[in-house]
């Protein structure tokens, strides 16, 4: 309205007066503060800047750094850290959200609440308390009539809002609107009424093609899309059904008929429906246009079924296909998710009738509700599973995992340490000696246990390790052969044999492998058994401890780079399979090595004795064979060992003489 009033009290009723002249059409508006509000929104970017932020900049800037506290403070936590990125983007909505409807109660405030328009040939005459004044149709840029107001956009960032409960009919609304037709500049852009209520359909499945329709042009971005959408709960839940349907076809094909259906698939499958209406419906609120809540969750919730079957169809490429890919593979993979949540915004704001101003909302809404959400959620299981048949092997495996349960191995493990320990004799003063501890980590896969024992023979038989060597080893097969691989068990080897070493010219190599963490967590882990973490700092502490002057770590795992750091100096050579921001290769159940011990051990250290150009040699071998086979360089890392690397020289010129 041009002249600003307000008057809180709206509490007459207006009706459509009785025409002044031969072409005169009046109209008694009385609004209320929400619907002045709506007014304000869908003028967008019409809006006359006015200096007032509806939140001053000092508390927007600590409403923000409370939310950054409380979602930092809890991503902390070692179960929840997506869940305080969610609470961060969270918090950045309601107070970008906040600030703008306080802006737009200001401005509304300031907006007359009751008026009175007449049409006239020359303009729009408006009355109100403030006076009159006279609108010429030249000024009216757009005229949008919706479901339940009819909006006239002005020139001059102005606009005037009629609510259809001011009209006396439906006819009077329709002579009204006419009028401001006839009357207006062919340049002013007029928009008819939507219907507010679909007609009854006499069937579900041609609206349920033609939602689909809408689905697949929303993924092509196209602006027609939402003309094809018939929102309605039945179509709603009809396009829910068809991913699972689509999953449990995809299922079925890979585990043939012989099988069961998994009732616990369902809980996964049907995480995201909830999270969708839930932002349909704050995209609605945003956009000041609550009935379009439902066609907004059928629109996007369409547009998600192809998306659905096309990451079906990516699990049936085959494994030479993904191979092929390298590296790329990755991006193959997540590209269905991610373009479909680029898609969703665009969808979101076309099915609810955004304003441009309004449109970062659905973007952080995209982000919150949609986005985040799914990581949170477990991996689905299959919806339909094989039975499986027993093989011949089977009492073997059982055997296997039933193993580490028995109460025997238990009681055991104290004296297969005892014994270990024991057969570590001591070194032989003035002479420089090589002590081998070998530790195989994640008890799962053999691949681990055949590399421990090979390491311990190799450097038997070329180093003399022979009676200065032990081995930790968590493996189902080997639970009264060796101590099991755990934090206790390593800190009392590393003490052991401490004792034995003549610290000053003596050193240990000690050698892990397993599995490993981007924490830095290095895996050692054997059913049913709970060991606690080794870390690089838990693992220096117990080498320091133990009172280990000299020593040579070599850890192969993924993201080994980070033990680097924690313990390479002067005296401790550090190397790594892996930098710290990368995956090794190679730790297959079947397999005898991984890469880099196939390369180092293996390969290498049966040419020369010498570590330093075993390691050379080794990284070159893996970059060679990750080439060809089409993976992510590991790069493996070395540092520290200053004062270690002339005792081992003079400890292998001795064993190869």
């Amino acid at each position: 309205m041009t002249d600003p009033d307000y008057d809180q009290d709206n509490t007459t009723h207006s009706h459509l007066a009785s025409p002044t002249g031969p072409a005169e059409l009046v109209v008694e508006v009385d609004t209320s503060l929400e619907e002045r509000v709506a007014l304000l929104r869908a003028s967008g970017a019409r809006l006359k800047p006015t200096g007032e932020s509806g939140l001053r900049p000092q508390n927007l800037l600590v409403m923000l750094l409370c939310w950054a506290v409380i979602g930092g403070g809890i991503s902390q936590l070692k179960t929840w850290p997506m869940l305080g990125m969610v609470i961060i983007l969270a918090g950045v909505l309601v107070t970008v959200l906040l600030a703008s409807r306080q802006r737009f109660l200001l401005l509304a405030r300031k907006t007359a609440a009751q008026y009175r328009i007449a049409v006239q040939p020359d303009g729009l005459f408006l009355t109100s308390d403030n006076g009159d004044s006279r609108i010429p149709w030249s000024a009216v840029e757009s005229i949008e009539s919706r479901v339940q107001v009819t909006l006239i956009f002005l020139r001059n960032y102005h606009g005037l809002s009629i609510p259809h409960r001011c009209f006396a009919s439906e006819a009077a609304r329709e002579e009204f609107v006419a009028a401001l037709g006839q009357h207006a500049t062919t340049a002013t852009h007029v928009t008819a009424a939507p219907v507010a209520v679909e007609p009854t359909q006499t069937s579900f499945f041609r609206p349920l093609v033609d939602n689909l329709l809408a689905g697949l042009l929303l993924l092509c971005l196209r602006r027609s899309a939402t003309r094809h959408l018939h929102a309605s709960v039945p179509q709603l839940v009809g396009l829910v059904t068809i991913p699972i349907l689509a999953g449990l076809a995809s299922d079925l094909l890979r585990a043939g008929l012989d099988g069961s259906f998994n009732g616990y698939a369902l809980t996964g499958s049907l995480y995201g429906p909830p999270w969708l209406l839930l932002a349909a419906w704050l995209a609605a609120r945003i956009a000041d246009n609550p009935s379009t809540a439902l066609r907004a969750a059928v629109g996007v919730q369409a547009m998600w079924c192809w998306m659905a079957v096309l990451a079906q169809g990516l699990g049936f490429l085959p494994e030479t296909a993904w191979q092929t890919l390298g590296s790329a593979a990755m991006l193959v993979w997540w590209f269905p998710f991610a373009y479909g949540m680029f898609a969703t915004v665009p969808a979101l704001v076309r099915s609810t009738d955004m304003p441009p101003e309004q449109r970062v909302g659905a973007i952080l809404i995209v982000m919150c509700l949609l986005a985040l959400p799914m990581f949170l959620v477990p991996r689905n299981q299959p919806m339909w599973v094989a039975n499986e048949h027993e093989p011949e092997s089977t009492a073997e495996q059982r055997e296997r995992w039933e193993a580490p349960t028995r109460e025997a191995i238990l009681y055991s493990q104290p004296r297969l340490l005892a014994e270990a320990m024991a057969q570590v004799k001591p070194g032989q003063p003035g002479k420089p000696e090589l002590f081998l501890l070998s530790l195989g980590g994640h008890g799962s896969q053999d691949v681990f246990m055949r590399e421990v024992k090979s390491v311990n023979q190799l450097f038997a038989e070329r180093f003399g390790t022979a009676g200065h060597s032990a081995v930790l080893l968590n493996n189902p097969t080997t639970l009264n052969e060796y101590p099991l691989a755990s934090v206790t068990a390593l800190d009392e080897a590393l003490h052991g044999i401490g004792e034995r070493m003549n610290r000053d010219e003596d050193v240990l190599l000690l050698f892990m492998t397993s599995h490993g963490g981007d924490d830095f967590r290095f895996d050692i882990s054997m059913w049913p058994f709970k060991f606690d973490d080794l870390t690089p700092q838990r693992l220096k502490t117990a080498l320091d401890k133990a009172g280990i002057r000299h020593r040579v770590v070599i850890v192969s795992s993924c993201y080994s780079g980070g033990f680097v750091p924690p313990l390479a100096d002067a005296n401790t050579w550090v190397m790594t399979a892996a930098r710290a921001d990368r995956n090794s290769h190679g730790c297959s159940h079947e397999a005898d090595w991984t890469f880099f011990g196939r390369a180092f051990f293996d390969e290498a250290l049966r040419k020369t004795r010498s570590l330093e150009e075993a390691f050379d040699m080794a990284k070159q071998a893996i970059a060679e064979r990750e080439k060809a086979e089409g993976l992510t360089p590991s790069e493996p890392q070395v540092g520290g060992g200053e004062t270690v690397k002339p005792l081992l020289r003079r400890i292998t010129q001795a064993s190869g003489s």
